[in-house]
């Protein structure tokens, strides 16, 4: 009797960690194929990890600048290091950041990010009151996307890592962003013009 309980209770949570599995497989599968592909203007670096195998490395033009925000949201964001990217493009067709929130908008499309936020008036103390007040908010945000990485095969890695050893390259990755989930689907090389 108490082995069969036992059975019963091992079973039940071996069908709970699946069903949790599956979900998050179907949700990435769903994004995949619905999402709104974004594309993200990149840096690449080409590392080799033993254990993780041939990636490469991304930096992206989105993430080297600061946003302004207002106290209270700079107060949540320091408290969970988080907070909600929504994308739209720029006239050149990259993904470039509409606005960053603590909470997920009804409208559009978004996902978590890391998220630091400080008071830049504390790190200008040698700026006057003036200026420091004329600014558009003494509250900025740093953010680093969820996909710095970029795996690849052991087939494709050689032909990634000469192509982002050429710096006469432009890169970007794609994105496909849905249900507030984004998903990484390839890294695209355009050679630029001749001059």
């Amino acid at each position: 009797m108490r082995r069969s309980i036992v059975f019963f209770f091992l079973i039940i949570g071996f069908l709970l960690q699946l069903s949790v599995l599956a979900r998050t497989i179907i949700l990435s599968q769903q994004t995949i194929a619905h999402g709104k592909v974004y594309r993200f203007a990149t840096m690449p670096i080409d590392p080799y990890d033993a254990f993780r195998g041939r990636y490469v490395w991304l930096r992206f033009a989105v993430t080297d600048q600061t946003y302004p925000t207002d106290k209270d949201t700079c107060e949540k964001i320091k408290a969970t290091s988080q907070a909600i990217i929504e994308l739209s493009e720029d006239a050149k067709g990259y993904a470039k950041i509409a606005n960053i929130t603590t909470y997920y908008p009804e409208n559009g499309d978004s996902f978590m990010a890391q998220a630091s936020c400080y008071d830049s008036t504390s790190y200008n103390n040698d700026a006057s009151l003036d200026e420091q007040t004329t600014s558009e908010s003494p509250y900025q945000i740093n953010i680093r996307l969820p996909f710095t990485r970029f795996y690849a095969n052991e087939h494709q890695a050689p032909e990634l890592e000469k192509q982002a050893s050429d710096n006469q390259n432009l890169t970007y990755l794609s994105v496909r962003v849905s249900n507030h989930r984004a998903i990484p689907v390839g890294l695209h090389f355009l050679h630029a013009p001749e001059q």
